[in-house]
């Protein structure tokens, strides 16, 4: 069902979630909420229009500071 996509021991819990989490520190807030937003717009769609809505995404993605950064930084 995909409700779980990480388990860790229990001897190690803390140690991993910490690690794990902090992944997530890296990430660019703003590609994660547009993700988001994008795979609950194409819900529904078909191909085509679901691909277009992508490309708009990717554009608005690049329009960015994050991703302004980021290519900066490359």
């Amino acid at each position: 069902m995909g409700l779980v996509n990480q388990v860790f021991a229990d001897e190690d819990f803390e140690t991993e979630v910490t690690t794990y989490v902090g992944g997530f520190e890296k990430m660019s807030k703003s590609a994660i909420a547009l993700t988001k937003t994008l795979l609950y717009q194409i819900d529904g769609m078909s191909f085509g229009a679901a691909l277009e809505t992508g490309m708009d995404v990717n554009v608005i993605a690049r329009l960015t500071e994050d991703c302004q950064k980021g290519i900066a930084t490359s």
